[in-house]
């Protein structure tokens, strides 16, 4: 048995491997254990590098959600949290951003941006977005949400995506002068005279 039917396999299988899209990770938080992330520090939702969406939900009044991005792909710019309320007419929550794991549920102590945030309505979704500025990981959420709209609403909702620097632009091809007509027939004639010399010899 020779090698090369296993490695024109292996070789084809690389070339499709290769020309496959790099697909990026999605989460869902009703795919999570219970249909909850981590509702303290120590239970926090882990998620690894390639994790460019995550999704959630408020569950109750008060609900807690801890979620921990383990580390960012080269190029990543910024991570954008986007928050809506389907149908509600009131919502609101605390957010924190830490390095550093959080030691509990009240730990404010050295965070990298916080915020408090209210009148998250159907009509007025709320956007933070934290510049990286070159880091890449480890980060750490905390949400803590307050009471929302349930009597017309299910709570808040949460999407969170990583933007990406946008690939530089390929370098256009520099301009290549057109070489002079005149000189260009000239020297075509010459050479057509010089084999027909050369051919009468």
């Amino acid at each position: 048995m020779t090698l090369r039917p296993v490695l024109s396999c292996l070789a084809a299988a690389l070339a499709i491997a290769l020309a496959l899209p790099a697909m990026a990770a999605t989460v869902n938080e009703a795919d999570a254990g219970h249909g909850d992330f981590g509702n303290n520090p120590n239970q926090a939702a882990v998620f690894g590098m390639g994790t460019d969406l995550v999704t959630g939900t408020q569950k109750t009044n008060g609900d807690k959600d801890y979620l921990t991005f383990e580390a960012f792909a080269s190029g990543a710019e910024a991570i954008d949290f986007v928050f809506t309320n389907p149908g509600g007419t009131w919502g609101g929550f605390n957010f924190r951003l830490k390095a550093d794991p959080f030691k509990n549920s009240n730990d404010w102590n050295q965070l990298l941006y916080s915020a408090s945030v209210d009148g998250v309505t159907d009509s007025t979704p709320k956007t933070i977005s934290y510049v990286l500025n070159g880091y890449t990981g480890p980060l750490h959420v905390a949400i803590d949400f307050f009471n929302a709209d349930y009597r017309n609403g299910g709570g808040l909702v949460y999407n969170i995506t990583t933007r990406y620097a946008a690939p530089s632009p390929a370098p256009s091809p520099s301009a290549v002068p057109l070489p002079a007509t005149l000189p260009l027939a000239l020297a075509g004639l010459a050479a057509v005279g010089l084999v027909r010399r050369l051919r009468r010899s």
